[in-house]
């Protein structure tokens, strides 16, 4: 399929940079160790004002598709007997109760996920909620499926951060990605709608996610340029861990790169950091970390 590449404009004064801090970002990287250091050298320095950098929620188990790359849901009752927390679903009453139990130590950023964490429906008055609790970020990785008023009203409750999950530039490998027919439809129309409601002044930052996986790869550079059409504020490729180390051995390779780095050349330089970033090391072998760290005893680090 043939992808004419899209203008790319950027409304005035758009940052760069999501103000949810990502760990990629060396500055962030930096920072979160002159805070860590002098705990690890005396862990009595820690108190309840001692700052948590991020909180990671996940809401609920659950999920309407059926990602094959998904380590997250719980496929099976077996699955579930092994894991019972797994079987937790937050409503308000609980996500309150949750955050309570911290009394006043200070959440710097709080990030709802999954399975979908988009399907409970509590889920603008929790954000309500951390922000009347004093957290500073909110943000959200969702796939994007769910009804627009959906995403709308987590724009309306303050959310800082919306990170949709596509992983395909038509619907038919959108289906092969998700299991689900529509799915892809739903998302692209969500993102749309978003990126619209950026332009327009809402003030969230607009991120898309897409696993990279044997099946998409060779088509990389045409999802990348299909997304960047929708008007994003940025890109973020994410490696399929159990492939890592076979992922970048494809013809297409060098092909598929030079297709996103045409794409990048539409921008200025300070556009789209995260895709930037993650071009240079979705391919590599080390690209997820921790192959020079002693895993935990008796346990890989899932």
């Amino acid at each position: 399929m043939d992808f004419e590449l899209p203008i790319l404009e950027s409304p005035p004064a758009r940052a760069a940079r999501s103000p949810v801090p990502d760990l990629l970002f060396e500055d962030i990287r930096e920072k979160r160790v002159v805070d860590l250091i002098p705990m690890a050298s005396d862990p009595y320095r820690v108190h309840a004002g001692t700052p948590l950098h991020r909180m990671t929620v996940f809401l609920t188990y659950r999920c309407n598709l059926d990602c094959p790359y998904c380590k997250t849901i719980v496929r099976s009752p077996n699955e579930l007997a092994a894991r019972p927390q797994r079987g937790k679903t937050y409503d308000l009453a609980a996500f309150q109760q949750m955050l309570e139990s911290h009394g006043d130590t200070p959440i710097e950023h709080l990030h709802f996920t999954g399975g979908e964490a988009s399907i409970v429906n509590d889920l603008p008055e929790m954000l309500r909620f951390a922000r009347k609790r004093g957290v500073g970020r909110t943000s959200i990785t969702s796939n994007g499926t769910q009804k627009i008023e959906t995403y709308l009203q987590l724009v309306e409750a303050g959310i800082d951060e919306i990170r949709i999950s596509i992983d395909a530039s038509d619907a038919e490998a959108g289906l092969s990605h998700t299991g689900r027919s529509g799915a892809w439809d739903r998302c692209v129309a969500a993102i749309r709608a978003l990126a619209e409601a950026r332009r327009n002044g809402a003030e969230f930052f607009l991120i898309l996610n897409t696993v990279v996986t044997k099946a998409n790869r060779a088509r990389l550079d045409e999802t990348v340029r299909f997304l960047a059409g929708l008007g994003p504020d940025d890109l973020k490729l994410i490696t399929e861990v159990d492939v890592k180390g076979e992922l970048a051995d494809f013809p297409e390779r060098n092909r598929v790169i030079a297709g996103i780095e045409e794409v990048l050349a539409l921008l200025p330089p300070d556009r789209f950091p995260l895709l930037r970033m993650k071009l240079s090391t979705v391919f590599a072998p080390t690209a997820i970390g921790l192959e020079q760290e002693r895993a935990p005893q008796g346990r890989d680090w899932r």
